[in-house]
């Protein structure tokens, strides 16, 4: 919660030590195996948001985000892995997705476009209820804006 109210602020410096300073905590903490897995893979999504989310304030080192976002998702894909009707980790995945393709649109449109793809197919595995149908919405959204910029031969749909 600091970290995110010192982003809000404009205290990035101050938000990336707090979010680090929590993923060290939960790393140490005793409990369910999965409940640390979601904590940690949350606290990963935060770091990366304060080192670059497309829209909105960031220290914009968009490679460093990425790599954070990635072990966030090899952590909610592992989860998702060992129970096939566990939703939570698949809302997750269609979250921390749809950060890693909102960094790559700009530089590898082809390559967000796969991930908005495994965002969504993630997303539908989950069920349908309001939650789920919004991520869903918002990578379908994401999808339209790439494909509308007529990148690498796509044309608005």
């Amino acid at each position: 919660m600091l970290s995110i109210s010192l982003r809000r602020v404009g205290d990035l410096e101050g938000a990336l030590t707090a979010i680090r300073e929590s993923q060290r905590l939960i790393a140490g903490a005793s409990g369910s195996e999965v409940l640390r897995s979601f904590n940690l893979a949350n606290a990963l999504v935060r770091e990366g948001m304060v080192l670059c989310s497309d829209g909105d304030v960031s220290m914009n080192r968009p490679d460093e985000a990425l790599a954070v976002y990635q072990r966030a998702l090899e952590i909610d894909e592992e989860v998702a892995r060992k129970d096939p009707r566990d939703n939570r980790s698949r809302y997750l995945i269609g979250v921390v997705s749809l950060e890693i393709g909102n960094i790559l649109r700009h530089s590898d449109p082809r390559k967000a476009l796969a991930v908005y793809d495994h965002a969504l197919q993630r997303l539908s595995e989950t069920g349908n209820n309001a939650r789920m149908q919004a991520e869903i919405a918002r990578a379908l959204a994401r999808k339209c804006f790439i494909r509308g910029g007529n990148v690498g031969g796509f044309r608005a749909i």
